[in-house]
């Protein structure tokens, strides 16, 4: 499994709070479980210090296909809004 991580500005904030990056990224990482996902999602969003309001969901692409997306808080959705529990 792949899973592509992305943040944004956050738009809530005047001027578009960036965090320690500069600009947006889409960053890919591979992972062999949906959990493991989710631990590079959360020492990500730790280590550039995002807030929820820069978070742009996680996606999760098995075999080229997209299964799966990450929200901020470390949950696992699929393509239906539906959680998945891990």
């Amino acid at each position: 499994m792949i899973i592509e991580i992305k943040h944004t500005k956050n738009i809530d904030i005047k001027g578009g709070y960036w965090s320690k990056m500069k600009r947006p990224n889409n960053i890919k990482f591979t992972v062999k479980t949906l959990k493991q996902a989710v631990r590079k999602c959360q020492d990500f969003i730790e280590k550039y210090d995002l807030g929820g309001g820069n978070w742009d969901n996680a996606n999760v692409i098995d075999h080229g296909v997209l299964i799966a997306h990450i929200s901020y808080n470390g949950r696992v959705w699929d393509l239906q809004g539906n959680e998945i529990k891990i």
